[in-house]
């Protein structure tokens, strides 16, 4: 059965956007060949770099906009937290800084905090913003994996009461 409901359209193109992570693509790393939703258990390091995205909040509150006919929907604001890890490799954490300048160019971040429009969601995606990484940190074992998480928020529409 296809997915209808507009989170989980988000979720997938989210997917697909970080899957494409490449160095054959452009980017510095090939962070989108281990993209991992929700997995809890420890990365190995043949797994790295590797991004873990968990879904954290939605508040959904009524639309801002004055217009007639965006009034009934829903303003949707569905927060991923995103851990990303890269293998500690002796270089003063110069892959991890290009791990998020390579997620910051998918989502289509160009520093101003917001975003473009999605069009392979299929949902009303507005924009996007970012807070910024957090601190980063050794992950597992010392020697081995860093890691820092990027928060992002994607801002969306759907009609009331629905998800769709």
């Amino acid at each position: 059965m296809a997915t209808t409901i507009a989170s989980e359209l988000i979720i997938d193109a989210f997917k697909v956007r970080m899957a494409k992570i490449t160095k054959a693509n452009g980017y510095y790393t090939d962070l989108g060949k281990n993209v991992f939703g929700w997995r809890a258990n420890p990365l190995s390091t043949d797994e790295l770099p590797a991004l873990v995205w968990r879904d954290a909040t939605e508040p959904i509150g009524p639309n801002e906009s004055v217009t007639e006919d965006v009034k009934a929907l829903w303003m949707r604001h569905l927060t991923l937290e995103c851990e990303i890890q890269t293998a500690n490799n002796g270089d003063q954490g110069a892959t991890m800084r290009q791990a998020v300048e390579d997620f910051y160019k998918i989502i289509g971040n160009d520093g101003s905090g917001h975003t473009y429009r999605w069009e392979e969601s299929g949902a009303d995606v507005i924009n996007t913003d970012t807070s910024g990484r957090e601190k980063g940190e050794a992950a597992q074992d010392e020697e081995s994996v860093i890691a820092t998480t990027v928060t992002i928020t994607i801002h969306y529409r759907t009609q009331w009461w629905s998800e769709s």
